[in-house]
């Protein structure tokens, strides 16, 4: 007789299909599962459309469904506890905020960053119903601690590796930066990567191309950006494909993160990175990272030695200009960025994940 495959039921609370490396995350966790013979549903925010979130990320083989979930009392959430997830083997909702009771013995909260403090009994009644919390870096780790004071596992989020030596492949030397075009708090800072580079041209101490990778989010910024760069060899990839993206991270020398610059992280650290799944990405493409260093950017590159931190404008501009000019570092670091992104392939973290997941 036949065995029934158990269930995984993945929640996302998430109402923009340009999520990025939250969405990113989740699928990569379902995949893993999958392989491994368990029967995934992951569940969009109803105002995702399909076909866009379809479009925009790789779901192939995947069970997507729309899913419509409001604010409820904590008797509706057990009414619905039992409703929606009871027939499930294991639940994970990926949320920054407590999210509704569940009565799953195997329930995970993926947390990439707590976005509140518990203070309320209502949200420590829906914190106690579930089992563990995962998140994404020992940073979101320590302020699941600080807001939660709830102990948290880390799962680094899976990133494709390339079977290939793609270091050397071609000559590189142009320059990227991945992120969401929103002049938010939480905003890429795609400004300030353009006024160095705007220096940097000026002055003749670069000669390459920016590429600006991104969702857009706020047209009006980005609208902003592209008349700062106008008469420059500065790109704009808005909304583009996975598979373009990955051209250009595999032609590119230099990738370039803003987020977080000018924040405190103790004071703020909800404005910083939490980790950054397009820098591991941008590594294991081949280009040599240049973060701001803080939040989870301390963890993903080695300053010196993968890549660089910088915390000021100039600091970025003499990193710029250092590898550039130097092919023996500029190599160098290109292996180092390589060899780093392999802590977080699929394949090494895939034990992790069920043992995390399944096992425990």
């Amino acid at each position: 007789m036949l065995m029934a495959k158990k269930t995984v039921a993945i929640y996302t609370n998430s109402s923009d299909v340009n999520a990025g490396g939250g969405m990113v995350y989740i699928l990569a966790l379902a995949k893993v599962l999958q392989s491994k013979s368990f029967k995934v549903t992951v569940f969009v925010n109803f105002s995702i459309s399909a076909s866009n979130f379809n479009r925009v990320y790789d779901t192939f083989g995947i069970q997507i469904e729309l899913l419509k979930r409001g604010k409820i009392s904590v008797i509706s959430q057990i009414h619905y506890a039992l409703k929606e997830w009871i027939k499930y083997d294991i639940v994970i909702e990926q949320s920054l905020f407590v999210p509704r009771i569940v009565l799953v013995k195997k329930s995970f909260i993926l947390c990439d960053f707590p976005m509140e403090k518990i203070t309320t009994w209502n949200q420590k009644v829906r914190l106690k119903s579930w089992n563990k919390i995962v998140v994404n870096s020992e940073f979101t780790k320590f302020w699941v601690q600080e807001y939660w004071k709830r102990s948290s596992i880390v799962i680094y989020p899976p990133t494709p590796q390339f079977s290939e030596d793609i270091s050397n492949k071609i000559e590189r030397n142009g320059i990227v930066s991945i992120g969401r075009f929103n002049k938010g708090k939480r905003s890429k800072r795609q400004d300030i990567i353009i006024e160095v580079f705007l220096y940097l041209i000026e002055n003749k101490k670069i000669d390459c191309n920016l590429h600006l990778i991104g969702f857009v989010q706020d047209q009006e910024y980005l609208n902003e950006l592209k008349k700062k760069a106008k008469g420059f060899s500065v790109y704009f990839h808005e909304n583009c494909s996975s598979e373009k993206k990955r051209d250009i991270l595999q032609n590119s020398a230099l990738y370039i993160s803003a987020c977080g610059f000018g924040i405190n992280e103790n004071k703020n650290p909800s404005l910083v990175e939490h980790y950054g799944i397009s820098v591991v990405e941008a590594m294991a493409s081949g280009c040599v990272p240049l973060v701001v260093g803080n939040g989870g950017h301390k963890e993903t590159v080695d300053h010196g030695i993968n890549g660089f931190h910088w915390s000021t404008k100039k600091e970025l501009a003499n990193h710029m200009t250092a590898l550039l000019s130097d092919k023996i570092l500029m190599c160098k670091f290109q292996q180092n960025a390589i060899l780093k992104s392999n802590r977080y392939s699929l394949e090494n973290l895939e034990d992790e994940i069920i043992s995390i997941l399944v096992k425990n």
